[in-house]
């Protein structure tokens, strides 16, 4: 099945160090030093900070501010850890909005990517802050304490199974199973136990039936025996649909009251995988949920032939999986380039706001690889642009492929935030809880 790497995509491509100004625009300064006030004949309208850890050694980045109305450049710079750039206009402009680029440049493993991400009708006097994402790891689980076997016996036409404590997947150590009569029996060896020893196994079956059973208390050395009379009916199940063809997977993580959520952590209720939809012969799954668990990730995601439908909620369990009808999405691409985009057949009604991306690549992977990739965010409504990038960016990285980008795909979001707002939580006051909820359809080119 298709991934989807945006928002994971993602979420945003950014990196920056130094400044300079446009040669395009020469009246207008690029960066005001810090103990330096703005001049009698010239604004501030725009400021950047950035974290003093934002980049590692293999990075580095620019910004670039365009006109709204003809795409020529403002502004640019190249920023750098700890920096603060500040951009500024004459205090004669009427300038209401403008388009900030983001560029970044990694290098590792043999592998070079230009990153470009453009945000358009940025509204002026606010400022941006690039916050580290950089996090150290921290094992939640503890150490191992030992080991223990579990014995799952004649369940009824199972599909997949998982056993899970509150830190997600147990990592077993193998596991076989035997099928006589229709009844299959699943044998598990050598999963860790960890002092967190409460354990969730679940399971679905062909009919896209979903049951549990938790096991608490569990020894060094212990063997835990059951059998499908054991296994329990959730407490609230929703129906998801699986249409015809395609490729789907959805998973429900639950999460106790004071724990943090935390993407592939929580018990596993229920986990459905791409290599084992043909075995349902149903046209609805069952997603699982506990009165036990005070919240939940559900996650949805399904593809056939050029559309891709994906779903995130946190919190509450949702009502249903909104996935509509994939008629609605039939993207027609006019023009595919990147000044002059065109499409049709999707109403603005239908989403929040837009993504749409582009990618030009060559060499080997880990060997000499380069990528470039250009993406571009709107609102409702998309607005064609002559998008440029400064003589002195081409020039540093000669391998950036500006003219050779080929459109991949488009990004449709079904949200309760708009573009503003996705603007908002993600620069002008960071708030990765409201954007943390996903409804998107993405439309992949021929």
């Amino acid at each position: 099945m298709k991934k989807i790497t945006l928002f994971s995509i993602s979420i945003v491509f950014i990196l920056f160090s130094c400044s300079k100004s446009s040669t395009e625009n020469p009246e207008t300064e690029s960066e005001t030093p810090d103990n330096e006030e703005p001049t009698a004949e010239e604004n501030v309208y725009f400021t950047i900070n950035v974290a003093e850890d934002y980049f590692n050694s293999e990075s580095e980045g620019w910004i670039v501010s365009h006109d709204v109305n003809n795409g020529n450049i403002l502004n640019y710079s190249r920023l750098e850890n700890g920096s603060k750039i500040t951009f500024k206009k004459p205090t004669s402009s009427t300038m209401a909005e403008h388009h900030i680029s983001l560029i970044k440049i990694s290098n590792y493993n043999g592998n070079t990517y230009h990153q470009i991400t453009s945000f358009v009708f940025v509204r002026p006097d606010v400022v941006w802050q690039l916050e580290s994402t950089h996090q150290n790891y921290i094992n939640p689980r503890g150490d191992i304490i030992g080991e223990i076997t579990i014995n799952a016996n004649d369940l009824a036409f199972p599909v997949s199974w998982s056993i899970s404590n509150k830190h997600g997947a147990t990592l077993s150590g193998g596991s076989s199973a035997v099928t006589r009569n229709n009844l299959t029996s699943i044998f598990f060896e050598n999963i860790p136990l960890f002092e967190e020893n409460r354990y969730l196994f679940s399971t679905y079956d062909i009919y896209g039936e979903v049951r549990y059973l938790f096991m608490d208390n569990l020894e060094q050395g212990g063997n835990v025996t059951f059998d499908r009379t054991d296994l329990k009916h959730f407490d609230k199940t929703i129906l998801a649909p699986v249409p015809e063809g395609g490729e789907y997977f959805a998973f429900v993580y639950g999460f106790e009251e004071n724990q943090d959520f935390k993407e592939g952590g929580g018990y596993i209720l229920a986990a459905y995988d791409p290599s084992y939809n043909d075995k349902i012969v149903t046209n609805n799954i069952n997603l699982g949920y506990l009165d036990a668990f005070d919240k939940y990730i559900t996650t949805f995601k399904y593809s056939k032939d050029r559309f891709n439908f994906s779903y995130k909620k946190y919190g509450d369990p949702p009502l249903g999986i909104p996935m509509g009808s994939m008629g609605d999405w039939n993207v027609e691409i006019s023009d595919d380039s990147v000044d002059n985009f065109i499409y049709s057949g999707v109403s603005p009604n239908l989403f929040t706001r837009q993504l749409h991306y582009w990618k030009a690549s060559s060499g080997t992977r880990n060997v000499d690889y380069v990528e470039t990739s250009w993406s571009i965010h709107q609102g409702k409504f998309y607005y064609t642009f002559n998008f440029k990038l400064p003589e002195e960016i081409l020039t540093t990285y000669p391998q950036m492929d500006v003219d050779g980008l080929n459109y991949q795909n488009s990004v449709f979001h079904v949200n309760e935030y708009d573009y503003s707002q996705f603007i908002d939580a993600i620069f002008v006051e960071p708030n990765p809880d409201l954007i943390r909820n996903d409804f998107f359809y993405r439309i992949d080119s021929e």
